[in-house]
């Protein structure tokens, strides 16, 4: 039976290559995966020319281009239109749900992170529907990434956290106040930080 939903963050490309998309793509479907999110950390590469625009640009483009599965995107391609068509004539493909989630990694500045943010705006029409934030949970301080993920809210965009992955109750409990759309981990949480939880109904993604 078809999974219903899942919803499965997973780190993309280190360089301008589409070929990693298409494999998770193609993997996600032939296991009946109907809706999947997918988490990048825009990269910047100066030496080989690739900018954090340029390196999203590519992942989109190699999401696109799969064309083993019907990969339902936005906009549409030409090939999702014609679906139906296909269908009728008796070669129906896979059908998947792809959207894009932006990560702001630990280690940025409070610039890098809003740069981050104001590119998933631009590209919200392209798929992206949230902004992440990942990393080494030893790095960095909540403060610095706190406007970049106000403004995201502000904006519309869900927001999800890497949160408890180790113990600090402080980050924790202001993590939970912002009240993200969605948390991961949770491992370290205090009795005071499930209730907090539970009384927000925050999701909780655990791997």
């Amino acid at each position: 039976m078809s999974l219903l939903i899942i919803t499965l963050l997973q780190e993309l490309q280190k360089s301008n290559d589409d070929n990693s998309e298409k494999q998770v793509i193609e993997d996600f479907a032939s296991d009946n995966v109907v809706y999947l999110e997918l988490r990048t950390t825009p990269k910047r590469n100066d030496s080989i020319g690739m900018s954090k625009s340029s390196y999203v640009d590519a992942v989109i483009k190699g999401l696109r281009s799969v064309s083993s599965v019907d990969v339902d995107f936005i906009p549409k391609t030409e090939d999702s239109k014609s679906l139906t068509n296909d269908k009728c004539n008796g070669n129906s493909k896979k059908r998947i749900i792809v959207r894009l989630i932006l990560s702001i990694d630990r280690r940025e500045t409070t610039e890098a992170a809003m740069e981050t943010v104001k590119l998933a705006l631009e590209m919200r029409h392209l798929g992206v529907v949230g902004i992440d934030l990942s990393g080494n949970p030893k790095t960095g301080e909540w403060t610095t990434y706190l406007p970049a993920l106000k403004f995201a809210q502000e904006q519309g965009l869900n927001v999800t956290l890497h949160c408890g992955e180790i113990r600090n109750s402080k980050e924790i409990k202001n993590m939970l106040e912002f009240h993200p759309q969605r948390i991961g981990h949770a491992c370290f949480f205090e009795d005071e930080h499930w209730r907090k939880m539970k009384s927000s109904k925050i999701p909780v993604r655990l791997s």
